[in-house]
């Protein structure tokens, strides 16, 4: 089994690198494959902002290589602003387009994936914000977004109140536990 992993921060040592790398150590003890795409910090960054439309096609299929190949995509970024960050969905919507997840024929959609996904957020708000509102995240990724490319989500996981947390070693026990129930 190959898993893909996805994170979208800028800073290397916050939680969600941890939660990728301690998901990625899982994977491989159970002699999965795995690869972790920091979109922040990847080589392909440069050429992706760049204006030439052919290194922007190149990056992309390059991408929908890596998402042909895995059995498992696993997501993990920080919500902003109720949502991921902008490049997260900035290169959803590039890489995975509709001739490439789906296409129309005879005006009904004619689904091209069939892959199951994992959802590890992260988040300063208490859990309790995000079930009051109609759409919360959840659905919103889970039907708007990835069941219409034919991604089903399988987990759904939100680390709350993240900066209010003191203890910085409990809590990064806490979300290694968590994350490796998952796993």
């Amino acid at each position: 089994m190959k898993t893909l992993i996805i994170t979208a921060h800028p800073e290397k040592w916050w939680t969600v690198n941890l939660i990728a790398q301690t998901y990625a150590e899982q994977q491989e003890k159970n002699w999965n494959q795995t690869e972790i795409i920091d979109l922040y910090n990847t080589d392909l960054k440069l050429d992706f902002f760049s204006f030439s439309s052919k290194n922007n096609e190149k990056n992309i299929s390059i991408r929908q290589s890596k998402i042909l190949e895995a059995d498992e995509l696993v997501f993990a970024f920080p919500v902003r602003r109720w949502d991921s960050p902008a490049i997260f969905k900035n290169r959803f919507d590039n890489v995975l387009a509709p001739w490439f997840a789906y296409k129309y024929k005879n005006n009904k959609p004619v689904w091209l994936l069939n892959k199951k996904a994992k959802m590890f957020l992260t988040c300063d708000w208490p859990k309790i914000f995000f079930s009051i509102f109609p759409i919360s995240i959840k659905y919103f990724w889970k039907y708007m977004r990835l069941w219409f490319c034919w991604i089903k989500l399988t987990d759904f996981v939100l680390f709350d109140t993240m900066r209010k947390r003191k203890k910085k070693y409990w809590r990064e026990n806490k979300i290694i536990e968590k994350v490796k129930q998952y796993s």
